[in-house]
């Protein structure tokens, strides 16, 4: 099921359209969009109504995050597949722009014209169209589990870390997993 509020305090239950468990939600171009584990996108213009789009991606591999970002809706999957539409109201419209070696993707996000992913075993990437990705070398074997940006920084957290990028780059630092904190820079 998914709730709704207007002021981030009071939740009302709304009818979500999937029998599965929600794990990805974004907004963009005026469009609610969750992605679910059995792989179904489905979307609401309103918050209120939804109407399911079914499987996206051919399996029941489940779609572990969601962006938005440069006109693009853009998903990434437990198997890896990272795949865009710029219209999830038209059913089966997600092409797959990559499918990684890894275990998956755990996390998505959109700024300063970025795209940029983190995943199980270190994954990372980025992409200035989400179209064409560019892995980076992990420097953890261990899962980043989320990833956003905001004020200029790209932050992302994982098994027992949490880091930030230098302004506006984004870099995957060397850190323990040792519950340490730190910001880092680029070369």
């Amino acid at each position: 099921s998914s709730d709704l509020s207007t002021n981030g305090t009071t939740w009302t239950a709304q009818t979500s359209s999937t029998i599965f468990n929600i794990l990805s939600l974004t907004y963009g171009n005026s469009l609610f969009v969750f992605g679910d584990n059995a792989a179904y996108i489905v979307t609401s213009t309103n918050g209120t109504t939804w109407t399911n789009r079914g499987n996206q991606n051919g399996t029941i591999n489940p779609i572990n995050c969601l962006t938005y970002g440069s006109g693009l809706y853009v998903y990434g999957s437990v198997d890896a597949k990272i795949a865009t539409t710029p219209d999830p109201t038209v059913n089966f419209n997600w092409t797959v722009r990559t499918q990684l070696t890894v275990a998956g993707i755990n996390a998505l996000t959109y700024g300063n014209g970025l795209f940029v992913y983190v995943g199980s075993t270190g994954a990372s990437g980025t992409s200035t169209n989400a179209i064409t990705w560019t892995s980076l070398t992990a420097p953890t074997s261990n899962a980043l589990n989320a990833v956003t940006y905001g004020n200029g920084l790209y932050v992302y957290g994982g098994y027992g870390a949490l880091a930030t990028s230098a302004p506006n780059q984004f870099y995957v630092p060397a850190f323990s997993n040792q519950g340490t904190f730190g910001t880092v820079t680029t070369n």
